[in-house]
């Protein structure tokens, strides 16, 4: 059983027309998924809708083999974690103490960490590499480094999906090429469904392994990143300008 499959999902705002129909898709387990489209056409909607902040408008999201509109926000947190692109306003907690937020759908109500708590924080640290800075304040942090204990703090939560909304939109290029490996890897080696919104097409073409497109009319494309980049036709579709093509041999748009 995959960790989470999308059924003619419709998205959008109640009162309006969807925004996005006849969504259907999976996520993999250990497999790195890159969601691909134009500014605008409903990324961050079909993701928000996902993770259960927005309502659906319409079809099915099944996540760990139940129905997500029948989850109660425990159970959702403890089954799909989500990092956004916003800058943390966590300046004053320490990176240990921002991590440890992520064991909060474990904790109860007085939030007190149990051995295991902390030693499933000090793995997710040493998993994104900043074990080193854990009783640094989050406020001294680059933006690679915060991004990195934003992970982390998914990771903390010990699901089985991850999802991230342009994580790297802040960053560097030498970050970006970085936190995207650093995605990939995670979902390989901890067995994580991952799935990211990114406008760093060239970047993540080579680590995510599948590919979920958004074209420009508003279809919904998914397949391996193989397949789907070997044909420029399908890439073409993602942008309205006609005058940007794919090119399949170098992998990147021009």
């Amino acid at each position: 059983m995959e960790p989470l499959t999308l059924y003619n999902l419709q998205c959008g705002y109640p009162g309006s027309a969807p925004i996005l129909n006849n969504i259907s898709g999976t996520l993999h387990r250990g497999v790195m998924t890159a969601l691909l489209g134009a500014n605008g056409i409903g990324k961050s909607t079909l993701l928000r809708t996902i993770c259960g902040v927005q309502p659906s408008l319409g079809g099915e999201i099944i996540v760990e083999g139940k129905p997500l509109r029948s989850m109660t926000p425990r159970e959702l947190a403890r089954t799909v974690s989500i990092v956004n692109t916003d800058h943390t306003g966590a300046g004053g907690l320490t990176v240990e103490e921002l991590v440890a937020l992520g064991r909060h759908p474990f904790t109860g109500f007085f939030g007190r960490l149990s051995r295991t708590d902390r030693d499933i924080v000090r793995e997710a640290l040493e998993a994104v590499g900043m074990a080193d800075r854990s009783t640094a304040f989050v406020a001294t942090l680059s933006d690679g480094m915060r991004q990195k204990v934003m992970i982390a703090r998914a990771l903390a939560q010990t699901t089985p999906v991850i999802v991230l909304d342009e994580p790297t939109a802040f960053l560097d290029a030498a970050s970006r090429i970085e936190t995207l490996r650093l995605l990939r890897n995670l979902a390989e080696q901890q067995n994580k469904a991952v799935l990211i919104s990114t406008h760093d097409i060239g970047q993540v073409l080579p680590l995510a392994s599948h590919l979920w497109l958004l074209t420009h009319d508003r279809r919904f494309i998914t397949g391996e990143t193989a397949a789907l980049t070997a044909d420029s036709s399908v890439m073409d579709s993602l942008f309205s300008n006609r005058e940007i093509k794919f090119d399949p041999v170098r992998q990147e748009f021009f």
